[in-house]
């Protein structure tokens, strides 16, 4: 049950509250919209929900255990799959769930990120490197190939077909041939490279400890340079349908910086000091009907033209919240 009430900060932007008996409390890291149409959350404190729309639903299997989500991805068969910090992976095809571990080739129990190439491997990045999943065993890519063995924050492909790899080392993509280290190769310092998207025109976006970057294929642009309120790390980086960047800002002792929105010209900011929901934001991402769904220590809010929407669990004094 939803219960709704709005009002207006600043004068710039209207916002509203909604609470719900189930809705995540805090720590909110990572979010995906499933092909069901269900919008995913998990995190460190929140656990693992679901939302149809109606209501949260949360996942005792996984909650009462306090196992904590760090990533979710789902698969082509529709399963969802979570990288968890020291349990590592679990998967969930609508009835049950099933843990990887170390025990079964994972080569690290910290998993940060999950993404599936076209082939349908699994690839895992984890605190000791890059892992894969051939649907039958696990490799362990970062030993096999002599490469990283820290911490791979994010994998996603581009329009070419190369996946892209960003960690503590920097970036590296593998080109169906080998791997190369994109950070030796342009010649740019990446440091802790923790967000990589792809926009529609094909530029990949790199969000690392020196700032927001762009690749157009060619050459690399530094796009914090432009501003100084941007002149800071870069946690995540996203960009959404109608092609607008976002970006989640932290300075280097990680204390947040708020969240960015880049139209290609100016930049929209949302910090606390105007009333946002918290300047540590850890995930970005956009459901089927256009709204923007933000991960941040304080829980999860929402986006739209309408304006923004914390969403709030309601405290039972039985349980806490």
């Amino acid at each position: 049950m939803v219960q709704t009430c709005a009002f207006t900060l600043t004068g710039q932007m209207n916002h509203t509250k909604e609470r719900y008996n189930e809705a995540p409390p805090a720590f909110v890291h990572t979010i995906l919209q499933s092909k069901a149409g269900s919008v995913w959350l998990g995190g460190w404190e929140s656990g693992l929900f679901s939302y149809d729309y109606s209501d949260f639903k949360g996942y005792n299997e996984i909650n009462e255990s306090r196992k904590q989500i760090h990533t979710l991805f789902e698969d082509k068969t529709g399963k969802i799959w979570m990288g968890t910090w020291q349990n590592g992976v679990f998967v969930y095809d609508g009835k049950k769930f099933e843990n990887f571990t170390q025990k079964d080739g994972l080569n690290d129990a910290y998993v940060h990120s999950i993404f599936q190439d076209k082939e349908g491997n699994i690839w895992i990045g984890t605190a000791a490197g890059i892992c894969k999943y051939d649907g039958e065993k696990f490799i362990n890519i970062s030993e096999k190939e002599k490469i990283t063995r820290n911490s791979i924050y994010k994998i996603v492909a581009d329009h070419t077909g190369k996946i892209w790899f960003g960690g503590d080392d920097g970036i590296f993509y593998y080109d169906g041939q080998g791997f190369h280290s994109f950070t030796k190769a342009d010649g740019t310092n990446y440091h802790t490279v923790r967000g990589i998207a792809v926009d529609k025109k094909g530029n990949v976006w790199f969000g690392s400890h020196e700032g927001l970057f762009s690749y157009d294929g060619k050459e690399v642009h530094h796009l914090s340079q432009k501003e100084k309120q941007l002149q800071q790390a870069v946690w995540t980086v996203f960009e959404d349908s109608k092609g607008n960047i976002w970006f989640a800002l932290y300075d280097y002792q990680g204390f947040g910086g708020g969240l960015c929105r880049y139209d290609g010209k100016t930049c929209t900011f949302f910090t606390e000091k105007e009333g946002f929901l918290s300047d540590r934001v850890f995930c970005i991402t956009e459901d089927d009907k256009g709204t923007i769904w933000i991960g941040t220590v304080n829980g999860v809010c929402t986006y739209n033209e309408k304006g923004l929407t914390f969403i709030e669990r309601i405290f039972d004094p039985n349980e806490g919240c």
